[in-house]
């Protein structure tokens, strides 16, 4: 096995203010804790990767270090209470996400995203669409003043799903609501319009979802060592797994094996390493803190 470039050789060589029993208070978060702890992590990741531009310019190094130091020595973090993460992302930086509808997989479009959604619609389709709106919406209206050439155009796209007429998707779709029908008539009918809508997108409805284990992120670590994993970049060393083992789990709950095999993919997909595109656990777990209630804290 090739030897870790600038590695730590044993717990003892770790910064001071690394302590396991800092990390006891997981035992007690649920999902909305849980997702505050690691949208502030999610944070620092994403500053850590914005620290060098495409010229290879430092950028937001300072702001990187600071908000890892406060990450680093209270461990336990409260938006309401930061100083650094509070500036970056809002005094109410997380439980304002759990608290907003825009955090539900389901609710009421908003004019904001009325509008996104209609930014998103071919240019050619929106002309003729209006065009054609206008003319037969006109009080007027009469055989002669309808653009029959227009209207067979129209008709090829206008009753079909709008997200057919977009020239780029968010995976985001507006359905339709008949209020007035029995409940379990809507849940099925909604249930169809899924499978189907997801099939247009070519999404698979996947495996029968479980919730987050927030037992088993706890007793795998996944909270310290994706602090000593920032703390390392940041300090330009290399954790070795044997270490980073030692480090969190309590002797004889975990090793080597489990942190390569577990600990590290886990932790990786939650906080993304800086990308947009990797936080699909994060994402679900701030679903389901806001479905849960939405009140960031202990259960």
């Amino acid at each position: 096995m090739a030897r870790l470039s600038n590695a730590v050789r044993s717990v003892s060589d770790l910064p001071g203010w690394f302590d396991l029993k800092k990390y006891e208070f997981t035992a007690e978060l649920d999902s909305a804790g849980w997702y505050e702890q690691l949208f502030a992590r999610e944070q620092l990741f994403l500053l850590m990767s914005f620290r060098r531009g495409a010229d290879g310019r430092q950028i937001n190094e300072t702001v990187a270090f600071e908000v890892a130091s406060e990450i680093w020595s209270k461990t336990n973090i409260s938006f309401g209470e930061s100083n650094v993460l509070s500036s970056v992302c809002g005094f109410d930086g997380a439980m304002s996400r759990v608290r907003s509808d825009y955090s539900r997989p389901v609710h009421s479009l908003t004019y904001r995203q009325y509008l996104q959604q209609g930014d998103r619609i071919k240019v050619v389709a929106k002309e003729k669409a209006d065009n054609w709106w206008r003319n037969v919406s006109r009080d007027d209206l009469s055989l002669g003043s309808v653009d029959l050439n227009l209207a067979r155009q129209v008709m090829g796209f206008v009753d079909l799903p709008l997200y057919m007429s977009q020239e780029k998707s968010s995976l985001h779709t507006m359905a339709n609501v008949d209020l007035t029908m029995p409940d379990t008539v809507l849940l099925e009918a909604f249930k169809t319009w899924l499978v189907k809508a997801k099939s247009d997108f070519y999404l698979s409805s996947g495996k029968q979802y479980r919730k987050p284990d927030l037992s088993a992120w706890r007793r795998l670590g996944v909270l310290p060592y994706i602090d000593l994993i920032s703390w390392a970049e940041l300090s330009g060393k290399s954790i070795p797994n044997r270490v980073m083992a030692n480090a969190i789990f309590p002797t004889g709950e975990g090793g080597e094996e489990t942190i390569r095999k577990t600990t590290a993919p886990l932790a990786v997909e939650i906080v993304g390493r800086g990308e947009h595109s990797d936080r699909t656990i994060l994402d679900t777990l701030l679903a389901v803190a806001a479905l849960e209630g939405g009140a960031v804290g202990v259960g």
